[in-house]
C-alpha cells in the first residue's frame, strides 16, 4: 500500500478529507501521526490539532508579501 511505502522511505502523505464522507475518516484517523483539523467559523480559517492535541490557531495572511505567506495567530 502507498502508506507502508510512505513510512519505509520516510515521506510525507497528505489527506485532505471533507466531512460529506465520515467513514473515511473514521477509517483514516488510527493511522495518522497528525490530525488536524481545519474549519470556517465567523469569517476567519481556524486551525487546531486534534492528535495530538494542540491549541487553536487562526490562519492570517501576512499582506504586502508576493506571493501572500500565511501566519498563524494563537486564540487563548
Amino acid at each position: 500500500m502507498a502508506q507502508d511505502d510512505t513510512r519505509v522511505h520516510r515521506g510525507l502523505m497528505l489527506w485532505i478529507v471533507k466531512p460529506i464522507m465520515p467513514w473515511i475518516v473514521e477509517r483514516l484517523a488510527p493511522i495518522a501521526d497528525i490530525h488536524l483539523k481545519v474549519m470556517r467559523e465567523y469569517g476567519y480559517t481556524l486551525l487546531y490539532g486534534v492528535k495530538p492535541e494542540t491549541p487553536l490557531y487562526a490562519v492570517q495572511l501576512r499582506l504586502g508579501k508576493t506571493p501572500p505567506i500565511p501566519d498563524l495567530v494563537r486564540i487563548t
